[in-house]
């Protein structure tokens, strides 16, 4: 179906759930109505409806960018595993009286 999307897509792509997006296409003053995330609009109805999410301003588009996060630290280094020889189990009473 070259020249149209579906919802469920579209709502991935905007970063929403697919029950809200189509609750909102259909809240909204599109000419459009939506009957579930499984419906397919063409690429210009997809437009105006990227169209709803974009900022109007500047202003709007620099509050909605993310923040860059902090570095991580590094986590602490493991120790390497103990390579020493495994050691013998001491004798009991028993082994000694029978030798």
């Amino acid at each position: 179906m070259s020249g149209q999307i579906a919802i469920y897509r579209l709502a991935r792509e905007l970063g929403k759930k697919s029950t809200e997006l189509v609750k909102e296409i259909n809240a909204s003053a599109l000419p459009l109505t939506v009957k579930s995330h499984m419906s397919f609009v063409s690429l210009s109805d997809a437009e105006n409806i990227r169209g709803l999410y974009k900022p109007a301003t500047k202003k709007a588009a620099a509050k909605a960018a993310p923040k860059k996060a902090a570095p991580k630290k590094a986590a602490p280094k493991k120790a390497p595993p103990n390579t020493a020889a495994p050691k013998k189990p001491a004798p009991t009473k028993d082994a000694a009286k029978a030798a």
